[in-house]
């Protein structure tokens, strides 16, 4: 998923249940106005006889913005409980992200370590943050005070946003638009 915008889902915006593999870059993710999660990463499916079948998980998320109106916007389960590291591998960089203390206490504290292990440079959202021009009225390019600006690492196959604006290539904007000032 690159260069994306995700918004005004009824649900869960990004879900994947029984592993598989997420590439995602420049991309903006904003479920707001809705009790679900932005992203949701599983490694296992059961079915109503508690039979579970499990695939490994990988995730690579740089660039992005993982926002909505819940207090966390991630969820992650991992059947394993860590103890096999190749069934469930994420790695988030230069992305904003909106967990609590439910989110880093899950699975026994299994993410506990998120901000210093699975997500570097990852600002966690807080309520009030400045981020986009208004929520309101759909529009999820970023206020001139967003947090998002210049948290970027420039990605040389992604010049240009969704809008095909140019990047910066030195510290570009992380999610789906790059911030013109005019």
């Amino acid at each position: 998923i690159d260069n994306s915008l995700f918004h005004s889902n009824f649900g869960n915006a990004i879900q994947f249940i029984k592993g598989g593999t997420l590439n995602m870059r420049h991309t903006t993710v904003a479920n707001y106005g809705v009790d679900a999660s932005a992203l949701v990463l599983t490694n296992f499916v059961c079915d109503d006889n508690d039979v579970c079948l499990a695939a490994n998980m990988i995730a690579n998320v740089s660039n992005s913005i993982i926002s909505g109106s819940r207090g966390t916007e991630v969820i992650f389960q991992d059947i394993f409980r860590g103890d096999d590291l190749r069934a469930f591998q994420v790695n988030i960089e230069n992305t904003i992200v909106r967990t609590d203390q439910g989110f880093l206490d899950s699975q026994d504290g299994l993410f506990a370590d998120f901000y210093t292990s699975i997500c570097e440079n990852c600002p966690n959202l807080q309520f009030g943050d400045p981020l986009f021009i208004d929520i309101s009225e759909d529009d999820y390019q970023l206020d001139s005070l967003s947090i998002a600006r210049n948290l970027g690492e420039f990605i040389s196959d992604l010049p240009v946003d969704l809008l095909g604006v140019d990047r910066d290539t030195d510290t570009p904007d992380a999610g789906a638009f790059e911030r013109v000032d005019l």
